[in-house]
């Protein structure tokens, strides 16, 4: 069985023109076999944030999506809604991502 790779990439967009990045954005690829067949997940650390996918794309978008979702949720949430782990996490969605009307 092959051994399971890890590495970073950048991401320089969230596959939508609502939502800008303002920096590159490094993620961590988890490339390994699962169940005989490739396996990828897709993470941004910072923000708990993660999809996976048979193909490495299929994993990259469904973590750009499940981004926007976050961001969606919890961005215009105010502070005292939020726990401490989501403040933080809502602190670098604010510094990470700009909504454009």
């Amino acid at each position: 069985m092959p051994e399971d790779r890890t590495y970073s990439t950048s991401i320089c967009d969230l596959g939508t023109d609502r939502l800008r990045l303002r920096h590159p954005a490094v993620i961590v690829i988890d490339e390994g076999e699962h169940e005989g067949g490739d396996h990828y997940i897709a993470y941004w650390p910072e923000l708990d944030a993660w999809a996976e996918g048979e193909r490495r794309l299929e994993a990259i978008h469904g973590l750009k999506a499940n981004v926007v979702s976050l961001y969606d949720d919890i961005a215009g949430e105010p502070d005292d809604k939020l726990g401490a782990d989501m403040r933080l996490v809502k602190r670098a969605l604010l510094a990470a991502i700009e909504d454009r009307p």
